[in-house]
């Protein structure tokens, strides 16, 4: 019996990370890397966080003020592939080092980030958010990446 056990415990290990792997929701995003996360071509606007299986985790995982909030950094930077995430830069028109939010979507599983950082006056906050792992997850270079971004 002892054995049995062991044996379906080495199997369980053996299996679990493949098992684990998931398709993520929103399919191979791969086409977005280096474009900008809000795109126009022939008078159409395309955005990433606008794809169907996106909204419907962003809706799921932040407040209405929040989406609202994401939805107001209009300065963005291209798209980012980094360690089997996809990382998105978005912060305020003129605010930039004050006011920013980035978006982190992992290739592999339907997993996301988003975090916001605002300094105004005396205050400072900053917030993440995951629907599935908490940010700590997310790779070192991607955390000092937000970090940097802040200004002084």
């Amino acid at each position: 019996m002892t054995v049995r056990l062991a044996t379906l415990a080495l199997l369980g290990c053996l299996v679990s990370p493949s098992a684990q792997a998931q398709t993520p929701q929103w399919g191979d995003l791969g086409a977005w890397v280096g474009q900008y996360p809000t795109a126009r071509a022939a008078g159409k606007v395309t955005r990433i966080l606008d794809l169907p299986a996106i909204r419907t985790q962003l809706r799921k995982l932040l407040s209405t003020a929040d989406q609202k909030l994401l939805g107001s950094f209009d300065v963005e930077s291209p798209i980012a592939s980094q360690d089997g995430f996809l990382v998105i830069d978005k912060c305020k028109p003129h605010n930039c080092p004050a006011e920013r939010a980035m978006v982190v979507l992992d290739t592999k599983a339907t997993r996301l980030w988003v975090g916001f950082f605002e300094r105004r006056a005396a205050v400072v906050s900053t917030r993440w958010y995951g629907n599935a792992d908490d940010y700590v997850a997310l790779p070192a270079a991607i955390l000092q990446q937000f970090r940097e971004r802040h200004g002084d």
